[in-house]
């Protein structure tokens, strides 16, 4: 867990694959919300994974979402997470 009023999120993505470019779309989105206030790890990873977690809960997976890159509003839900979160940590952005 990240310092007070941060919240951690974990991007983890298929290398061979090349979802580099899709987990570093999700990070600017991520952080255009959280700004200071998220920790972001980027997980280099294979087999195809391309999964979220936010503060160590998995809020997408790409193989349990009929393995389909997440769409613009997608991934507006996984921002949506990130906001709710941040509101209620402690110290957090309201």
């Amino acid at each position: 867990m990240a310092g007070e009023g941060k919240v951690d999120a974990e991007i983890i993505y298929c290398v061979p694959c090349g979802h580099l470019g899709m987990a570093v779309w999700m990070a600017n989105e991520f952080f255009a919300e959280g700004g200071r206030d998220i920790s972001l790890t980027l997980t280099p990873g294979t087999q195809g994974v391309l999964q979220v977690y936010v503060d160590g809960t998995k809020i997408y997976d790409k193989k349990a979402e009929p393995n389909q890159f997440p769409a613009l509003p997608r991934v507006k839900q996984m921002r949506e997470v990130v906001r709710t979160r941040l509101a209620g940590a402690p110290g957090g952005v309201a």
